[in-house]
């Protein structure tokens, strides 16, 4: 219709659709609990596909020569959101490893082993973040690529 909800409960215009604000409220929180729940489905199968990916490119043992249990983001996830599923950004890594991630040695272990053109490039993504990311379409292009 061209017009948001939220404008037309504003204007009293729900009295004159038949619509009763607690009715739009309603569908509003339908709506956004329906795509949150697709949101959240999608990031799961993005993080494991994710995961798994990591895996086959790095191989399936930590710097330290133990199996690898998880995959720690080299650029955490929270400060940098449009790394999360960037492949050279995974470090797999053993339980005991994971505990040492902030040791500024583990750091210098793991650029020392990829080398530190892999480090320049991934740093320099960093820099790169994106206006937008992060909805329904980019999990699903996402996943389509993680797939491959």
């Amino acid at each position: 219709m061209g017009i948001e909800v939220s404008t037309l409960v504003k204007w009293g215009a729900s009295v004159c659709l038949g619509v009763d604000k607690q009715d739009i409220f309603f569908i509003l929180r339908l709506m956004v609990t329906k795509q949150t729940s697709r949101m959240r489905r999608l990031r799961k199968e993005a993080d494991k596909l994710w995961f798994d990916a990591c895996l086959h490119h790095w191989g399936e043992l930590c710097i330290c020569g133990k199996p690898a249990v998880q995959v720690h983001h080299f650029y955490p996830k929270g400060q940098f959101g449009h790394l999360r599923y960037v492949i050279d950004n995974g470090v797999p890594i053993c339980q005991g490893c994971h505990l040492r991630v902030t040791n500024p040695n583990f750091v210098l272990k793991v650029i020392e082993l990829r080398g530190k053109e892999w480090h320049d490039k991934l740093f320099e993504m960093t820099k790169q973040k994106p206006a937008s990311f992060r909805n329904v379409g980019w999990y699903q292009d996402l996943i389509e690529e993680l797939k491959q």
